[in-house]
């Protein structure tokens, strides 16, 4: 009965409460269209579902929630899901992701790390990084993906406006605080769908990569020799032979 006669109420913060499931009563907000659950100690959201016409904000910043289920892939008009921080949710169900597709904003850093090869021949219960190609109103994305090798090849970033895009060895929240654009890669490859965010970051992180070399050359074409790392430093300081650069 918490919320009966609350019918008209849009905005409903309950960050940093202590219940293991919402109240019933919650699906009665049926015009709620932001709803912050931020550090509760929830195990049951499925109640959610029931706000599927018109929700369109969900936090779940670090809350301690570990699986995220299947139900929220019904809350089709979400422009902005926040997972960041949330204990390392151990599942995320195949096809959650991708049915979201007014999502404009996909928060997961520090949460789930845990995708699924697409083209393994068996039958997957968990989210592949496949799936972030159907969001196609996405312009805000933070992730770290350990094995970018998962990564589709035809995957586009040319819709992302503001990025923290970790690839490669386990991510440090401490380093994304001051940017809106920030490109990691440790280990990994360099590919062409990376040019995007490679032009576009504010902070780069490339280090222990084939290509790498190449990266160099295309960010300081007179320089005579380039180097195998790349340090974290704003693009105009990147270091040239060895020193800092502040061109």
């Amino acid at each position: 009965m918490f919320f009966d006669g609350m019918e008209k109420l849009t905005v409903l913060e309950l960050n940093g409460v202590r219940m293991l499931q919402l109240p019933p009563s919650l699906a009665n907000l049926v015009n709620l269209r932001m709803l912050c659950l931020s550090k509760c100690q929830l195990e049951d959201i499925t109640i959610l579902k029931d706000l599927k016409n018109n929700l369109e904000v969900l936090s779940l910043w670090g809350s301690a929630i570990k699986a995220l289920p299947s139900e929220i892939g019904q809350l089709t008009q979400l422009r902005l899901l926040g997972l960041r921080e949330c204990n390392e949710p151990s599942k995320i169900p195949q096809g959650v992701i991708s049915n979201l597709s007014c999502l404009e904003e996909l928060y997961i850093l520090d949460s789930f790390e845990q995708w699924e090869d697409a083209t393994a021949n068996k039958e997957r219960s968990k989210v592949s990084l496949n799936e972030l190609r159907k969001l196609t109103q996405l312009t805000t994305l933070h992730i770290h993906i350990p094995n970018a090798m998962l990564l589709p090849k035809d995957i586009c970033f040319e819709n992302l406006i503001r990025f923290i895009i970790s690839m490669g060895e386990s991510f440090d929240s401490f380093e994304y605080q001051s940017s809106t654009r920030m490109f990691k890669l440790v280990g990994v490859p360099f590919r062409d769908e990376f040019n995007v965010l490679l032009e576009r970051a504010e902070v780069l992180h490339l280090e222990k990569g084939e290509g790498l070399q190449k990266v160099y050359y295309r960010l300081y074409p007179s320089c005579g020799r380039g180097l195998l790392q790349i340090q974290r430093l704003p693009r105009k300081l990147l270091p040239q032979n060895g020193e800092d650069d502040d061109r």
